[in-house]
This record gives structure tokens, C-alpha cells and sequence, in this order.
């Protein structure tokens, strides 16, 4: 018994020995030279309509170590002089990496202004366990591009006899050929603004590019304006021409339209509090506008046909500032994308074109412009 207590013991000492040599091995493997690192250009401008294409390559030698090893590697990317606080990194597993300006803008558009030429730091790092010996930096300066939204998010189309009047072509399910409803959250309910310069507007539902081949319409005649079917009823409004706020749960077949003309209200504008004035849809631009008079330092907002119900309005709870020509963000309070009550305003008194980009739900934008 003595004997086999003895091999045991021998046994595990050689296992915990065997182990121990396995984990000493990054220990043990000393860096004898670094990484380095070459770009192909040091100059990149990315495009949006140049997704697929090249952007840079980037092409290395790996680090050497005094045993063999096998270390893995990353790209490592900052804004310039930063000492890569706040970087971004990507894996790579061979000898070269080839961004396309899709991958490349995606990766560093986090890290660096959009639409604006930035120059940044790469460089390799070889991570051995614990350890990470980088490469010397290299500056290549990247300006990145701003996604068009209207290709990132799901929409369904909403042709209809209204869509030549009001700066389409009606009954065309297509890129250009109709409104779209968008769906910001990507879970198939898609919401959104309509214009409908028609006073007996009909519409239907189409799903993304598939066209009539997949399009919905009301249960009934007369209307439901609630619930949808495949090749269902073309949907009639009984409200007549204007602004619609349509929702759609496209898996489960539902749907709410409500009339919704925006108007700016506040103290910069001259009618103060006391009543709204209505925006004006451009057919050309699809946005809603109008050129008025704006008193510096009062606040302003927009809301739905004098009803307090719905705002346009920013998020948070302070009044925001707009500088004359720059486009914001802005959000609707009936969406739960507002967490309080602020205001726009605008640093001087003068006359501004106010422009409202409501046509995709998930990027409600705002611009003022000085004339």
C-alpha cells in the first residue's frame, strides 16, 4: 500500500511539475524583437457609396520571441497624441490586414469626429498572456463618413394616390417612389411621418423592396384603421389632406393613423405661447420648413396641430442651443425618447429658416439657418 501511495504521490508531483513548465512558458519566452508596422496609404478618405471597395492595407512583421510561441495579435487605433486612451482594436491573424471603408469606418467612427479628417495612431500589438509588445505607432489620418440611416434601418414602404402631390410618384413602391415608415429598434414595428397632399388620400403597406408581392391593407371596407391583411383594403382617411403619424406591427398585423400638422409655438416666436404656426411641407426636400422671425435667448418647440399631446423637442431636460446652419438631433415626446420638457433656442434675434427633417424615425433632425 506504501508503494502505490508513493507512485501516486510521484505521479502527481510530475503532473503539477508538467504544469507549471506549460504556464511558465509565457514567463520564459522572452521578446527579442518587436512588431513593426507598414500602411499603404497614410491618407484615407472613406466613402459611403464605396462600401465594398479597399480602404488601406495594413501589412506586418509579427513579433520574435526566445521559444516558440504562438502569440495572437490586434490592430490598435487612436486619435493622434492621445497615448491610445479611448482606442479601438481589431484581431488579425496573418500577415496583413485589408480594411474595406465599410469595416474601417465602422471601427474607428466611435473613436474620431465624422466627416471630418482626423489623424490617428496604429499600431500591432502581440499579446503573449499578460504581456503586449506593440509596434511604433504610424499616423494615418482617416476621415470617416456619416451612415445614411435610410440604409441602416428596416422600413416598409406607403404608396399611395398622394405620393405625386406631395413630391413622389404615386402608387410606386421604390427608393424615391414612396414615403417610407422606418423601424428604429429593428423589431418590425415601423413608425413614422407621411405627408399626403391629396384631400381623399389612399395608401396601402409594402414590405422593404419586395413591392405589391408582399403589401397589406385593412381588413375592411370601410376601414378598421386598426388591423391589416395580405392584399387587404386600400386604407381611406376621412381627415383629408395633410400630416399623418401612421404606426405598423407589421408581424401582428396592426396599425393607428392620426392627423398630425406640426407647428412652432413659443416665446421667440411672435406669437409667444399664445397660438402655433404651421410648417410648410417641401415636395423637393420632403422636409417640413418655414422662414421666420426668432427672438435670441427665448425658447421655442414644436407640437402637434395646438395639442400638447405630441412634441418635437430635444431629449433631455435643458434647453438646447442651435448655431445657425448646423443640424441637430431632435426627438418626439409621444416615442419615449424624450426625458423631459426643454426647449430650442437660437443665440440672436433675426429672421431663420427652420428646417424639419421628419421623413425617417430613427433620425428626426433639426436645422436652423440665419438669413
Amino acid at each position: 500500500m506504501k508503494n502505490i501511495y508513493k507512485i501516486l504521490f510521484v505521479g502527481l508531483v510530475a503532473a503539477l511539475l508538467w504544469s507549471c513548465e506549460k504556464n511558465d512558458d509565457f514567463a520564459t519566452a522572452n521578446n527579442l524583437t518587436a512588431p513593426t508596422l507598414k500602411a499603404s496609404k497614410d491618407n484615407v478618405v472613406l466613402l459611403q457609396a464605396q462600401d465594398a471597395e479597399e480602404a488601406v492595407t495594413f501589412s506586418y512583421i509579427n513579433a520574435t520571441y526566445s521559444v516558440n510561441v504562438v502569440p495572437t495579435y490586434e490592430l490598435e487605433f487612436a486619435v493622434a497624441g492621445t497615448n491610445f486612451k479611448n482606442s479601438k482594436s481589431v484581431g488579425v491573424d496573418s500577415n496583413k490586414k485589408v480594411f474595406t471603408v465599410k469595416d474601417l469606418n465602422t471601427l474607428v467612427s466611435g473613436i474620431v469626429p465624422q466627416e471630418v479628417a482626423t489623424k490617428c495612431d496604429v499600431r500591432l500589438n502581440s499579446i503573449l498572456g499578460n504581456n503586449v509588445v506593440s509596434s511604433q505607432p504610424i499616423a494615418v489620418t482617416i476621415t470617416t463618413y456619416k451612415p445614411n440611416p435610410d440604409n441602416v434601418y428596416p422600413k416598409i414602404y406607403v404608396p399611395g394616390n398622394y405620393a405625386g402631390a406631395s413630391g413622389y410618384t404615386d402608387w410606386t413602391p421604390t427608393n424615391g417612389g414612396s414615403p417610407n415608415l422606418f423601424s428604429p429598434k429593428k423589431n418590425d414595428v415601423y413608425y413614422g411621418f407621411v405627408f399626403m397632399n391629396n384631400a381623399e388620400p389612399e395608401f396601402k403597406f409594402t414590405y422593404a423592396e419586395k413591392g405589391w408581392d408582399d403589401n397589406k391593407g385593412d381588413t375592411a371596407k370601410p376601414n378598421t384603421f386598426a388591423t391589416l391583411k395580405a392584399n387587404g383594403e386600400n386604407i381611406q382617411p376621412t381627415t383629408g389632406a395633410g400630416t399623418y403619424y401612421i404606426k405598423v406591427d407589421w408581424t401582428g398585423n396592426t396599425y393607428s393613423i392620426k392627423k398630425m400638422d406640426m407647428g412652432i409655438i413659443g416665446d421667440a416666436t411672435p406669437q409667444g405661447w399664445d397660438s402655433d404656426v404651421k410648417l410648410n411641407f417641401n415636395k423637393t426636400t420632403h422636409k417640413f420648413e418655414i422662414t421666420m422671425a426668432l427672438e435670441g435667448g427665448k425658447p421655442f418647440k414644436f407640437r402637434n396641430d395646438s395639442s400638447w399631446g405630441v412634441k418635437i423637442q430635444p431629449t433631455g431636460k435643458d434647453d438646447q442651443e442651435l448655431a445657425s446652419g448646423a443640424e441637430y438631433a431632435t426627438y418626439v415626446s409621444s416615442e419615449g425618447t424624450v426625458s423631459d420638457d426643454a426647449s430650442y433656442k437660437v443665440a440672436t434675434t433675426g429672421t431663420y429658416k427652420i428646417e424639419l427633417d421628419l421623413h425617417n424615425s430613427a433620425n428626426y433632425t433639426i436645422k436652423v439657418t440665419k438669413q
